[in-house]
């Protein structure tokens, strides 16, 4: 770029830029043909990876150091001297290639490190995610036993909804819902892999989905979830914005190390019985990430989801519009993407304007109302027996809650508002719909297709104080009292929860109910035989033990999944900001 007019506070001058090429992104094949790699991926390569000289003979060497990166100048040395043999036995391209003329800056290997560099969606979750499960589902189970993990994860798009358990991709949390099952792998989107590795993670925890791994011992089921877990670790970790300082070369080796202990723990506990096993260039590539991240930064900036995202809105949809004639073709796909471009130019603009007009929202204690509100009148008779009166029932949105919750909020009214006396009465403002620290919560038993009840963890005490709430447990219901707008409430079926000895990202929780006996732990080992817990202590009750919580209190959603359909243990995923930092120490 020549002569380009450049200011840099009060000093101006014309330049003539310079820019090296960092990267270029894409698929493992493109990155092939860029590089000049001309071998094929079956056993016989003599060359797995266009970056470094990986060869048959080390391919299964999953070590840190196990192969050495291709200087391009090397390479154009061998080009210039006319060394045809030896390019040959690089699976190289005869021939200069355009791309030795780019600038690249401090990368010294040139095109065969900024060509396509591995990244998240078509190593991991498409490569390795894939190949896994392919591994898991098509070798160590027979199709009765992924008929009852299908059944396992259907079964879980019929509980209520809650935040974090979805059935599509968000930033907080992988896919955990599935209507059809896991088992069909083909024609599954990159970002959905790490869901069914997810989903098959938290399934192999449940009694039922457990009975699934039936033919294998326990000590190669834990090993199974080790590994599945760690993955989910890795893969977390790589979407991180920052990691280890670049200056610490100790950070540096031990971020190698971890990647070369998760490959060497899948390849040993997980063996690939189809195709060429894990002597794959998806696996070998892995090694090579932490140099990508110590010479690009985050390893997002690497990510092709975005870009391949866009051809649905730029490309599919607008193709799908037109008369699919040829002729006409990419005339008709123009037009449709600029009228699309002016529909979007228009709605930002009237979006822009309405919001420059509306009323900010009321914040009260952290707190912002978010939905229409519905009242509650509690009263008692001349017998002293309270009673409670659903103001305008058939408004929607409006419901009256179960007796349990009702009992609850009349036991909480009784001490509040004194509402035990002859003729006592008060009025409670009830929500569906409520923002807590700009936490979104529901309490809705008819959100749309179905019943939302968030799950939350609160900071208001520990679980060793006997006189404090919770920390953990399913909401109810949301209200305040109108008198004092700036105090809500939630009703709250408390959760217990301790961590299982064999698994890190999740806890096991015991939903609490009024006949619960005093010693409710139970240790959740697998190896020990504790699977066979006592069905009386699990079975459910009708009386679950609730609880008010200030909802100023919650800190944080927390994602609950059945042990079994009839059990009072839940298994609770711990956050995902959380899985990052197990994948070093883990």
């Amino acid at each position: 770029m020549n002569d380009i007019y450049l200011q840099l506070g009060e000093k101006a001058k014309h330049v003539n830029l310079k820019i090296p090429l960092a990267f270029i992104i894409g698929d493992n094949q493109g990155g092939d043909q860029i590089a000049g790699r001309t071998c094929h991926y079956g056993l016989s390569a003599k060359r797995i990876s266009r970056t470094c000289d990986a060869t048959p003979d080390n391919y299964a060497d999953v070590s840190k150091d196990s192969c050495t990166f291709l200087v391009m100048e090397g390479i154009k040395e061998l080009v210039r001297n006319e060394k045809w043999a030896e390019l040959e036995a690089l699976y190289q391209a005869q021939c200069w290639n355009p791309f030795f003329d780019v600038d690249y800056g401090a990368n010294e290997w040139g095109i065969f490190f900024a060509a396509c560099p591995p990244e998240a969606l078509h190593a991991l979750e498409q490569g390795v995610f894939k190949h896994l499960l392919e591994a898991i589902l098509g070798d160590y189970l027979k199709p009765v036993q992924i008929t009852l993990l299908d059944r396992v994860v259907q079964t879980w798009t019929l509980l209520p909804r809650q935040k974090l358990f979805r059935s599509s991709n968000f930033p907080e949390a992988p896919r955990l819902l599935f209507k059809d099952g896991i088992s069909s792998l083909k024609q599954t989107p990159g970002c959905d892999r790490a869901g069914m590795v997810f989903a098959l993670m938290v399934a192999s925890l449940t009694r039922d989905g457990s009975a699934a791994f039936v033919n294998l011992d326990d000590e190669l089921a834990n090993k199974i979830t080790y590994v599945l877990e760690m993955l989910l670790c890795y893969w977390a970790w790589l979407k991180q914005d920052t990691f280890w300082d670049p200056l610490s070369e100790a950070q540096y080796e031990s971020v190698k190390d971890a990647v070369s202990t998760l490959l060497l723990e899948l390849v040993s506990c997980v063996p690939r019985e189809t195709g060429n096993g894990w002597d794959i260039p998806k696996i070998h590539e892995q090694l090579h990430i932490p140099c990508y991240i110590q010479m690009f930064g985050a390893h997002r900036n690497l990510h092709t989801g975005p870009a391949e995202n866009n051809h649905i809105e730029l490309s599919k949809k607008p193709a799908a519009r037109t008369q699919k004639r040829s002729q006409v073709f990419d005339w008709q796909v123009s037009n449709r993407l600029i009228d699309k471009l002016v529909v979007d130019l228009a709605s930002f603009t009237m979006r822009e304007h309405l919001e420059g007009t509306q009323p900010a929202p009321s914040i009260l204690n952290g707190v912002t109302p978010s939905s229409a509100t519905f009242d509650i009148l509690f009263w008692v008779d001349i017998a002293g027996q309270v009673h409670a009166d659903l103001k305008t029932p058939k408004v929607h949105g409006k419901y009256m809650p179960p007796m349990h919750v009702l009992h609850c909020l009349s036991d909480f009214c009784k001490v509040r508002q004194d509402v035990s006396r002859i003729g006592g009465k008060t009025t409670i403002r009830c929500y569906t719909e409520i923002i807590v620290n700009e936490i979104y919560l529901r309490t809705n038993p008819s959100h749309r297709d179905g019943a939302w009840f968030d799950n939350v963890c609160t900071n208001s005490g520990t679980e060793s104080d006997e006189d404090s709430v919770a920390h953990s447990g399913r909401l109810q219901f949301m209200f305040c009292f109108p008198q004092f707008p700036d105090e809500f409430f939630g009703v709250l079926h408390p959760a217990y929860g301790y961590s299982p000895v064999y698994s890190v990202l999740t806890k096991m929780y015991r939903m609490q109910f009024v006949d619960d006996p005093d010693d409710i732990m139970i240790e959740m080992d697998r190896s020990s035989g504790a699977w066979e817990l006592d069905t009386d202590r699990m079975a459910l009750t009708s009386c679950p033990r609730l609880t008010i919580i200030p909802l100023a209190t919650v800190i944080s959603h927390l994602l609950l999944i059945p042990f079994h359909s009839s059990s009072k243990f839940m298994i609770g995923i711990i956050s995902q900001t959380q899985w990052a930092d197990l994948f070093v120490t883990y």
